[in-house]
């Protein structure tokens, strides 16, 4: 919990995507691309508030700059099932393990 406690999603630089940051099958630690852009969405949307919060995948929606598709929904599903994510009362939420996936990242 260290992490979650310390952590704010303006500590967390933004490259074009975080080549590499999560575990799974080839270079991508979160298991694939698509994977890493999503993680990528996800500290945009926390950065308005500056605070890590529960989303539904509703408010993931619509707080991206494009048009979310069904892939994406069964990838956040697909994170939670590898514990990046957590899933609670239809709200998803990061997990220690999302920031630490994310170390690399963090300034």
């Amino acid at each position: 919990m260290e992490l979650l406690q310390q952590t704010r999603p303006k500590d967390i630089k933004l490259p074009f995507q975080f080549y590499g940051a999560f575990a799974g099958t080839g270079d991508s630690k979160f298991g694939a691309t698509e994977s890493e852009m999503i993680a990528k969405n996800i500290v945009i949307i926390s950065r308005k508030e500056n605070k890590w919060q529960p989303f539904s995948w509703n408010e993931y929606c619509l707080a991206c700059s494009h048009e979310a598709t069904k892939d994406e929904k069964y990838i956040l599903d697909r994170l939670v099932r590898q514990e990046y994510l957590s899933f609670n009362e239809g709200k998803y939420s990061i997990t220690e393990s999302f920031l630490e996936a994310l170390k690399e990242y963090i300034e």
